[in-house]
């Protein structure tokens, strides 16, 4: 059965992003859509010594309407620097640094000038190292069309799909008559709470933080072993 998830691409998103890719054959990116002001495509949370805090990629000013493929990064501003910093600051202590921190800064130095070019690079690379095994496409490439459910159910039937896989509040959209018509299943995956060591916050656990946050303390090998 082919299985498709389609998401925004995101600046090291959350555990749970990860937690749909493993179930799918092919991931789709959604970057022809318009980009949103204060979500996680630019930034997003880690966290040090009982506290969160967000880093965010700098872009340049645009208007409203524009699309996430569009989106250029403010390169003129150091935040690369400063990322690594305050990755250097909270992670410094944990088990894998080293091997993380290191794969974070070759992407770095690819000097991405577009942020959907820079979130597909590091969510690309971070599947390779969790041994992920789907396809990943672009929605641009695809050159569908449509809003909302419209978009979603264009996205399916252009690849094949027999099954999406969503988050829960898809249901707020999703018409799923059109997709059970079609013969395609449409399976919503409740968010996964994860608890596990964290070095650099041992007094209080600090949750829903980056995916980088799970994989400093925890490591590749340690995800494969919740997966299997």
């Amino acid at each position: 059965m082919s299985s498709i998830v389609i998401h925004q691409p995101e600046y090291f998103p959350w555990i749970n992003f990860f937690f749909k890719m493993i179930k799918c054959d092919k991931f789709i990116f959604l970057d022809n859509v318009q980009y949103l002001r204060r979500s996680f495509q630019n930034r997003n949370i880690i966290g040090n010594n009982n506290r969160s805090f967000y880093i965010t990629v700098p872009i340049k000013h645009t208007s409203r309407d524009t699309l996430i493929r569009e989106i250029e990064i403010d390169n003129s501003k150091k935040w690369i620097e400063e990322h690594i910093k305050n990755l250097h600051n909270c992670y410094k202590k944990t088990k894998f640094f080293k091997d993380i921190i290191d794969l974070i800064e070759n992407e770095y130095s690819k000097n991405y000038k577009y942020l959907n070019e820079l979130n597909q690079g590091i969510i690309k690379m971070l599947a390779k190292n969790m041994k992920m095994k789907c396809e990943f496409f672009s929605s641009t490439d695809l050159k569908v069309d449509g809003k909302k459910s419209e978009l979603i159910f264009n996205i399916c039937e252009k690849v094949g799909a027999l099954k999406y896989i969503t988050g829960t509040d898809s249901a707020n959209y999703l018409d799923e008559i059109k997709f059970k018509r079609k013969g395609i299943e449409i399976t919503y995956l409740k968010k996964k709470e994860m608890i596990y060591l964290q070095k650099n916050s041992e007094k209080k656990f600090i949750k829903d933080l980056s995916v980088l946050d799970f994989l400093f303390n925890v490591g590749f090998e340690g995800f494969k072993k919740i997966i299997i």
